[in-house]
């Protein structure tokens, strides 16, 4: 189930369709680092255009594999630090 906006999950699919290539398109569930489409240098270009593209900052300790597993979970994570930007 996802709990992102689908605009920020399809932008999300795009990049990574775009950037990486996968053999077959990923879906909002890919495993993204088990299915060898994102690496650890991949997740860094992630992280900066997700900054950039939703105008967050990604903590430091938001920096997890387990937030960028698949667009879900970073779609998850972009809510998330969504809502707190929204309470300060």
């Amino acid at each position: 189930m996802n709990s992102c906006c689908p605009g920020n999950n399809a932008t999300l699919i795009a990049f990574i369709n775009s950037n990486y290539r996968p053999v077959v398109p990923i879906e909002s569930d890919t495993e993204l680092v088990r299915n060898e489409i994102v690496d650890s240098y991949s997740i860094l270009e992630l992280i900066t255009f997700i900054e950039g593209n939703f105008d967050l900052n990604i903590p430091d300790e938001d920096i997890r594999p387990d937030n960028f597993r698949t667009v879900d979970a970073m779609c998850v994570m972009v809510e998330r630090l969504r809502v707190g930007n929204d309470a300060t």
